[in-house]
């Protein structure tokens, strides 16, 4: 994404098994990394998933909704089904 036009990151954690409070403190890790060290604006963080990762975008978004300004999961199911 850094191309000289618009600056930004793009980060594709992945899991297997599905996603939980472990993946999310590792990635609140990492976008606090990027904040202190690459001038990410902590108010521009915006979270998407596809599939199993639309349904870890929901759930990332409901255990901590302060993280992220803005999300768009696709195609992810809520609850257990």
């Amino acid at each position: 994404v850094l191309n000289g036009t618009y600056p930004g990151f793009v980060i594709f954690p992945h899991t297997f098994g599905g996603w939980g409070d472990t993946n999310f403190a590792d990635i609140n890790d990492i976008i606090n990394f990027m904040v202190a060290n690459a001038d990410v604006d902590p108010n521009r963080v915006v979270v998407h998933g596809l599939s199993q990762g639309g349904k870890g975008t929901w759930e990332y978004i409901n255990a901590h909704p302060r993280v992220f300004a803005g999300a768009a999961p696709m195609s992810g199911i809520i609850g257990d089904n």
